[in-house]
């Protein structure tokens, strides 16, 4: 019989404030994940991916008008710690990741660590989740403003809706 600390080592207990936790559900529910996926996302795609992912919304950014940017970034929502609330208010979730996920996420908070000072798995792994969550809303937004911004260029300015000509059939 295995010893029970022994799966102590591949679970992750996260507690988050409930309005990331709330955040994060909503992103899990659009990309049809449960919030444990949609956390293994966060850590792969910020582990793996994270410097493509910034260029490409940087890059959808900069085709977006200074308004939308402007728009966007007053609407980025942020979670921040609220001092006024109690550290018990928490939601609390099991994450697991794959072997090489965790010992990757392990290492980079040890960098991180080093660089930036003490900081505890689970807030470093809040950083990362905050981060994915920020970057999904912004792409998503970017899509809806260049979206936008595409149908009002192509819409005729014509105070009329169309006409119709009647055609005459030559058919005898």
């Amino acid at each position: 019989m295995p010893a029970t600390g022994a799966k102590q080592t591949d679970r992750l207990v996260f507690r988050v404030p409930p309005s990331l936790y709330a955040a994060l559900s909503g992103q899990a529910d659009l990309a049809n994940r449960s919030v444990n996926g949609e956390i293994c996302t966060a850590v792969d795609k910020w582990l793996y991916e994270r410097d493509e992912l910034v260029l490409i919304k940087d890059r959808l950014l900069a085709s977006a008008s200074p308004e939308a940017i402007d728009a966007i970034r007053r609407s980025t929502p942020t979670f921040l710690h609220d001092a006024e609330k109690p550290a018990d208010e928490r939601c609390k979730t099991n994450v697991r990741f794959k072997d090489k996920v965790d010992s990757d996420l392990r290492a980079a908070w040890e960098g991180y660590k080093l660089s930036n000072g003490r900081v505890s798995l689970n807030g470093f792994l809040e950083i990362v989740v905050s981060w994915w969550l920020i970057y999904s809303f912004q792409v998503a937004e970017c899509a809806k403003a260049l979206h936008r911004e595409f149908k009002n260029s192509i819409r005729p300015n014509r105070g009329s809706p169309f006409t119709y000509v009647p055609t005459i059939s030559n058919v005898a």
